[in-house]
């Protein structure tokens, strides 16, 4: 969910959403091209209005960005694509109104992911094994030491992890063996340098 929209995913695995709708970020059935959703809406897998996403296990939010997670491990991404937030390999002007698949670095579509979590201009995906996948506006919050954008869901060195959350400059992983690992923007204090703090990753 972000700052500006609602999301609940039902109990069937459909998901419905309102709120700021700007770059078409919602996708939901009705509302297409509406700045605002005032009323629950379903969300839409197709650009056409004909399929409804109905195995969803986690839906996340950045700005003017959604992702969803389906229960077979596929992650779907759409709305502004101006920092490679769908992940489909490529940035630039044009807004996704409807949901693509992302990719990973080979090329190939992300699979056996366990959660997402997005904020901001970035998005994070944590997969079966433990691995931790990132992707959008690169910069020291998703642990990668450049300036340009990360096209496709580039894994990072970290290993055994079990959850992730993303903050707007920030991100967080929490490891089997109970430990908690941060890295990006420490300007208020958000990394809690107790822990281990990565950098870059």
């Amino acid at each position: 969910m972000s700052t500006t929209s609602s999301v609940i995913v039902n109990a069937d695995g459909t998901v419905s959403a309102w709120g700021d709708n700007s770059y078409d970020k919602l996708n939901v059935s009705l509302f297409d091209n509406q700045t605002n959703v005032y009323v629950p809406g379903v969300v839409m897998k197709d650009d056409d209005g004909q399929v409804i996403f109905n195995n969803v296990k986690e839906f996340a939010s950045g700005e003017n960005f959604s992702v969803i997670l389906t229960n077979d491990g596929e992650v779907y991404a759409w709305g502004t694509n101006e920092n490679s937030q769908t992940g489909i390999g490529n940035a630039g002007s044009t807004a996704y109104a409807y949901p693509q698949r992302v990719m990973n670095s080979s090329d190939t579509p992300l699979s056996d992911i366990i959660s997402v979590k997005a904020y901001s201009t970035h998005a994070v995906a944590l997969s079966k094994d433990g691995r931790v996948y990132v992707w959008g506006a690169v910069s020291d919050k998703i642990g990668q030491n450049r300036s340009r954008q990360n096209y496709y869901a580039k894994p990072l060195r970290i290993t055994n992890v079990q959850a992730i959350a993303a903050g707007e400059n920030h991100t967080v992983a929490l490891k089997a063996d109970g430990s908690v690992w941060t890295w990006g923007s420490n300007d208020s204090g958000q990394l809690d340098l107790i822990h281990h703090q990565l950098r870059y990753l």
